[in-house]
């Protein structure tokens, strides 16, 4: 084997075994459903950030950014026309 090969193989081990741990330690469940924030649009959700200083939560969608107030649990802005090229 390659030395390439086998500094490949190692760094995909060591992702893999990051990937194991990480989920590991996030799994202190069971898991419950506390509340639900409507946010309102057709079709699915893509991406979530929370921006834990101003506790906030960016939701994306098609072309736009719903913002939820986390304090105050509910949807406090959007942004819009987030599509790149469209």
């Amino acid at each position: 084997m390659k030395v390439n090969q086998r500094q490949s193989l190692s760094v995909i081990a060591f992702c893999c075994l990051n990937v194991v741990s990480a989920s590991l330690c996030r799994a202190d469940g069971p898991y419950h459903f506390l509340k639900e924030i409507p946010v309102g649009g057709d079709g699915g959700w893509d991406y979530l950030s929370v921006d834990e200083a101003n506790r906030r939560l960016y939701v994306s969608h098609a072309a736009k950014v719903v913002v939820i107030d986390l304090a105050k649990e509910e949807v406090v802005g959007e942004i819009a026309d987030t599509c790149v090229g469209t």
